[in-house]
C-alpha cells in the first residue's frame, strides 16, 4: 500500500516511480491468486524476525506466513496498486488486476456469490478473516471507476 500511495502522490522521481511499480508487478505476476502480497517476502518460522512477529500481535496470533499482514493478499491494497498502475499510463495491467480482484472478491466460504473478504492466502489462495469487508468492495469501485476514466482526486 505505501508503495502505491508513493507513486499516486508522485514522490521520487518518474524512474523510481517506473521500477517500483515494475517490481511490483514481478511480485504479483508470481502469486496463485495474481494479487500483490502485503508484505513480501513473507515471514517464515526460520525467519530472525518470526519471533518478533509472534510477539507483536495482540490476542490470538494470526499471522502465519502468506496469511494477513504477513504475506496475505488484500483486495482493497491492491485496487491501490492498480490506480498507482494507471497513474503510470498502464491501462492494461490495472485491467488485468481488476480481473484476478473480481475472482478474489467471488471467493466464499459460507456458499454465496461474492465474499469480499478481508484478505486472501497468498499461496492457498482462500478467503481470511472478515467477510463483507467494505474496503474489498470500495477499492473495487475505485478501480473499476479509474478503468472507466472516471475522474479521481489523483493521476491522470
Amino acid at each position: 500500500l505505501a508503495n502505491s500511495l508513493a507513486i499516486l502522490l508522485e514522490l521520487g522521481t518518474h524512474e523510481q516511480q517506473h521500477k517500483t511499480l515494475h517490481y511490483m508487478e514481478q511480485i504479483r505476476q508470481q502469486t496463485s491468486l495474481q494479487l500483490l502480497p502485503q508484505l513480501y517476502p513473507a515471514v517464515e518460522k526460520y525467519d530472525s524476525g518470526w519471533s518478533e512477529l509472534q510477539e507483536n500481535c495482540r490476542g490470538t496470533f494470526q499471522n502465519h506466513p502468506h496469511t494477513f499482514h504477513n504475506g496475505g493478499s488484500w483486495v482493497a491494497d491492491n485496487c491501490f496498486f492498480g490506480l498507482a498502475q494507471l497513474s503510470q499510463g498502464e491501462q492494461q495491467s490495472a485491467s488485468v488486476l481488476l480481473a484476478s480482484v473480481n475472482e478474489a472478491n467471488k471467493k466464499a466460504l459460507n456458499g454465496s456469490d461474492w465474499g469480499f473478504y478481508q484478505c486472501h492466502h497468498t499461496k492457498q489462495a482462500s478467503p481470511l478473516g472478515t467477510p463483507g469487508y467494505s474496503l474489498s468492495a470500495a477499492g473495487t469501485v475505485l478501480l473499476h471507476q479509474g478503468l472507466a476514466d472516471k475522474a479521481l482526486w489523483f493521476g491522470n
